[in-house]
């Protein structure tokens, strides 16, 4: 939508970007004033159980700006994302868990493999890279962070009946020396 904008610079056009620089400025700037001490929840309206708070009317304005004699391309760009949903969807389901590109972290350098998982990453934007840190050691992590939580029963967790993500951060975990194999992975 924004390259729309920017291919037909009209006035009417020139304003939509103005306002959405400044949205882009001035939300995150007023997200950060208002954050509460919380658990991961707390950012999520459907993980909380909190009522999700509608957006402030300027929103609606500048959608209706955004649309605003672009109606017909507009309903053409959705008829073509339906018709590719829907080849993409029979796609996955015949793929399986298939469709996420993974690759063995000891074939990174190999041409021939990461040729395809480029391919895959490129499409999917998600990737699987298995053997980064040997299981050993991610089992020894895993205990340590058992261990801090017995010993720092006040550790937020979410949700608080059957944890599965905590905040944590004792002071063995940031000092941890980072395994450099996920940094070769970037490359």
């Amino acid at each position: 939508m924004i390259t729309t904008l920017r291919r037909t610079p009209t006035p009417r056009n020139v304003q939509a970007l103005a306002r959405l620089r400044k949205l882009a400025t001035v939300a995150p700037q007023q997200r950060d004033r208002a954050r509460k001490e919380g658990d991961i929840s707390s950012v999520f309206a459907s993980l909380s159980g909190a009522e999700a708070e509608p957006l402030p009317g300027r929103f609606a304005d500048i959608k209706t700006a955004l649309i605003r004699n672009n109606e017909t391309r507009i309903q053409a760009s959705w008829s073509r994302l339906l018709k590719a949903l829907q080849t993409e969807i029979q796609h996955i389901s015949s793929a399986g868990s298939g469709i996420i590109p993974s690759i063995d972290f000891d074939q990174i350098k190999n041409h021939s493999r990461t040729q395809s998982f480029g391919n895959g990453l490129q499409k999917r934007g998600v990737a699987i890279i298995k053997g980064v840190v040997p299981e050993s050691v991610a089992l020894s992590w895993k205990e340590e962070i058992k261990d801090y939580i017995k010993r720092n029963p006040h550790t937020k967790a979410f949700p608080k009946d059957k944890p599965a993500v905590y905040e944590y951060g004792s002071q063995q975990y940031l000092l941890l020396p980072s395994p450099q194999a996920p940094f070769a992975s970037k490359t």
